[in-house]
């Protein structure tokens, strides 16, 4: 869902998007929509209203014209046009097609945003599911640390797979983040290279910090009741989000 003018500037708030070039292309897209609405609008609103008052006062002025025909003008031809109404409505056109165009383009501006927030949005998440599996491993850690695999209690046993597989699924989730990233840095190259910039540098870092891999260690250690090494990994995976985070 595309991010009204308000509402985009509490996201950039909230969500501490510190970038100066990107604060600052989004400030120009807001005052892009700003100015339509202080300007382009209202120069529309009043063009049409004028031409609404000429074509009243034309009826107002001529009642007799609006019941017949003009005496001497054959029935099939229109009277002619009343010249206030028609450059009224011209300049309403032109103003109309300007907003147009503007808005088109911003759509535009405003979908590759979209985008851009979308993966900010997917990392969080990840975030926040990578820190409370840490704490439900820390939890089950704390049942079965000391015991072997053919010691746990056959609930032990299976919240240990349960715990592997949802880490194995927040790296397979990654995975896909991760991919979208790339082909939307792809696509983004020409039509806007700061996102493209940007979302290429987080990506780079993520694979650099092998946080996918990461994910999937954690799991195959958790698996196999290495409890202490899982915790320690999640701890590293964490970070590593959090500087992605910190990049996007």
């Amino acid at each position: 869902i595309i991010l009204t003018a308000p509402e985009m500037r509490v996201y950039l708030e909230n969500n501490r998007v510190d970038s100066p070039d990107i604060r600052r292309q989004m400030g120009a897209l807001l005052e892009g929509i700003d100015r339509l609405d202080r300007e382009h609008l209202p120069a529309i609103e009043r063009e049409l209203t004028a031409a609404i008052k000429a074509a009243e006062v034309r009826l107002e002025d001529s009642p007799d014209d609006a019941a017949a025909p003009d005496a001497g003008r054959p029935q099939d031809v229109p009277p002619e046009p009343d010249r206030a109404v028609v450059d009224s409505l011209a300049g309403a056109g032109r103003s109309q097609d300007q907003v147009i165009a503007s808005l088109e383009r911003m759509l535009a501006e405003l979908g590759q945003w979209d985008r851009y927030r979308r993966f900010h949005s997917e990392i969080s998440q990840l975030l926040r599911q990578q820190e409370e599996l840490r704490e439900s491993t820390r939890e089950l850690g704390s049942r079965t640390l000391t015991k072997t695999l053919d010691d746990l209690l056959p609930d032990e046993a299976a919240d240990l797979k349960i715990a592997a597989r949802r880490q194995f699924d927040l790296a397979r989730d990654l995975d896909k983040v991760q991919q979208a990233m790339e082909r939307a840095s792809d696509q983004l190259r020409t039509s806007n290279p700061l996102f493209s910039e940007t979302i290429s540098d987080a990506l780079y870092r993520a694979r650099e910090l092998a946080i996918s891999g990461q994910m999937r260690s954690g799991a195959a250690e958790i698996q196999g009741n290495r409890m202490g090494q899982a915790i320690g990994r999640q701890e590293e995976i964490i970070e590593g989000l959090r500087e992605i985070l910190a990049i996007l």
